[in-house]
């Protein structure tokens, strides 16, 4: 026989058992949706009322939207992602397990999440964080719900054009007072341009550098724990890229990167062995520390090359020598602080140097040994 459910416009066909000495109902059934024959549902499993297992298993469906209306009682965070922010043809569950000890448990839902194992596919996905950022997209995506996770898993995706080698989305802590959302982008073929940034900075995560040319590869991780109605939104990054003959911003300073390993953890980016030119003033090994927070940064470099000339005369030679600064971009002026040389430079609409002591200069400037000028200060 087939039953008939109105309210969901599905029908239930299968076998359904009583077994009156031990109270136990047994079931096998399978349920065609979507009004089509070819979409099923095929389900099994036995209760007492108390204890509950069921085994599922599905064909391809092009549409899970009978589920939505559970799944949005459940938890709103995974009715979100999976119904509003996600868009695919086809879906199939390939297994699904769910053991339930104490139906009457006061935990329940809780129950539900931690107990429950599902495994299937996802075919032509677009996967939008939002609505402001253009939609990841892939033609497969593996879907996994075991132990109290919800994974997107991504092959191949592309996000603007930028082809994301792996990708993957994770849901987790739905019963917390906030859902923990991981998103983890890999590429072979990735720079930090407006792309990636352009993510970070949805979550408020303004990263002061941009690769304006060149090449790159390396991964992102997000960890958003997501809104409420009475929590915000909190992110933090993780991540690292190597770059390679890429014109770079930072602060503001543009600057040719020969190569750099550049490494993202919440609020602070570290460039390590970064070979760098600037004009022709600057080739040298610098590495620096980024402050996010603070707007800071610590900057060491050893430049193989530093000269500044005026028509012949060479001013400044720092060539084969240590130099060590910490620059400061949190207001509108930059200031850049040359502690070990008692020298300072401030750039706004003019640019400021002070040189406090020439004396700590003087092995490095050759004008100012020819103008025998050996102590002092210049503004």
């Amino acid at each position: 026989d087939t039953l008939k459910i109105k309210q969901q416009d599905i029908d239930v066909k299968g076998s359904i058992l009583y077994f009156k000495s031990d109270g136990v109902f047994t079931f096998d059934l399978s349920s065609c949706i979507n009004k089509r024959n070819d979409n099923v549902i095929n389900i099994m499993g036995q209760t007492d009322f108390t204890h509950l297992n069921v085994v599922l298993d599905t064909t391809n469906l092009d549409s899970i939207a009978i589920l939505a209306p559970y799944i949005k009682e459940l938890d709103l965070d995974v009715y979100d992602w999976m119904y509003e922010k996600s868009n695919y043809d086809r879906v199939r569950v390939d297994f699904a397990y769910l053991l339930i000890n104490d139906l009457k448990s006061k935990n329940i839902q809780e129950d539900i999440v931690n107990n429950l194992y599902a495994s299937g596919i996802v075919e032509n996905v677009s996967l939008s964080i939002d609505s402001s950022l253009l939609p990841i997209t892939a033609n497969m995506v593996e879907i996994l719900f075991d132990n109290g996770k919800l994974l997107f898993k991504v092959k191949d995706a592309s996000y603007d054009g930028v082809i994301a080698d792996m990708g993957l989305v994770e849901l987790s802590k739905f019963l917390d007072k906030q859902t923990l959302l991981k998103l983890n982008i890999q590429s072979k073929q990735a720079i930090l341009d407006s792309r990636i940034l352009g993510i970070l900075s949805y979550y408020d995560i303004n990263l002061p550098i941009r690769q304006k040319s060149g090449y790159g590869n390396g991964f992102i991780n997000l960890d958003i724990l997501l809104p409420t109605k009475k929590l915000e939104t909190k992110a933090t990054a993780n991540g690292f890229f190597k770059i390679v003959d890429s014109n770079v911003d930072i602060s503001g300073v543009e600057l040719f990167i020969k190569q750099a390993d550049i490494y993202i953890k919440e609020d602070i980016v570290a460039i390590a062995n970064a070979y760098t030119q600037f004009k022709d003033i600057l080739d040298s090994k610098v590495d620096l520390v980024i402050d996010v927070d603070k707007k800071q940064i610590d900057l060491i470099a050893v430049p193989t090359y530093f000269v500044v000339n005026k028509g012949d005369s060479n001013l400044m030679d720092f060539g084969n020598r240590e130099i060590k600064t910490k620059i400061d971009f949190s207001k509108d002026d930059i200031f850049i602080d040359f502690a070990d040389h008692n020298a300072s430079i401030e750039i706004s609409d003019f640019i400021k140097v002070a040189i406090n002591d020439i004396g700590k200069l003087l092995p490095y400037a050759p004008i100012l040994q020819m103008l025998d000028l050996k102590n002092g200060n210049v503004n």
